[in-house]
């Protein structure tokens, strides 16, 4: 046991002399820069949405809910999150923060803006406005589309 303890003793010592420390620390929101071009970093340092998956189509439901998220209708101020190749999105999914979002009750079709980076390529940050007339989507409806908000 005495040996057992002296040989801690000299681990201890020689990692406080090596500099070598030993810490945990809590996940930090992201910042976004114009050189990192992640719609993910991005919608993380705009929201203090903590660290997860590094692709947006990891956000799934569950994922958003462990990180005090609920899912809701598009209204600003939500984290607008898009399933892997659904409207427009390629195989890593998008993220984008909801600037306006409205509903045409006769067209059943919803304008929804945003504001995001990385979208075919455009990697500074910028808004944009999705409507049942956008070419890329079928905006009428929301299929492969989530809106979370924190609790």
């Amino acid at each position: 046991m005495r040996s057992r303890i002296m040989r801690m003793a000299r681990l201890l010592a020689v990692f406080s002399f090596s500099g070598v420390l030993v810490a945990t620390a809590c996940p930090q929101p992201a910042v976004a820069d114009p050189y990192n071009c992640s719609c993910v970093t991005y919608a993380r340092s705009k929201t203090g949405l903590l660290g997860g998956p590094p692709t947006a189509a990891g956000y799934t439901e569950t994922a958003m809910n462990e990180r005090g998220y609920v899912r809701v209708s598009p209204r600003p101020g939500t984290i607008m999150v898009w399933d892997r190749n659904r409207k427009g999105a390629g195989a890593a999914g998008h993220m984008a923060i909801v600037t306006g979002a409205a509903y045409n009750g006769q067209t059943r079709k919803w304008t929804i803006d945003v504001r995001h980076v990385n979208w075919n390529g455009n990697c500074g940050e910028h808004p944009l406005r999705f409507t049942g007339a956008s070419g890329m989507a079928d905006w009428g409806n929301l299929d492969g589309v989530n809106f979370y908000f924190r609790r």
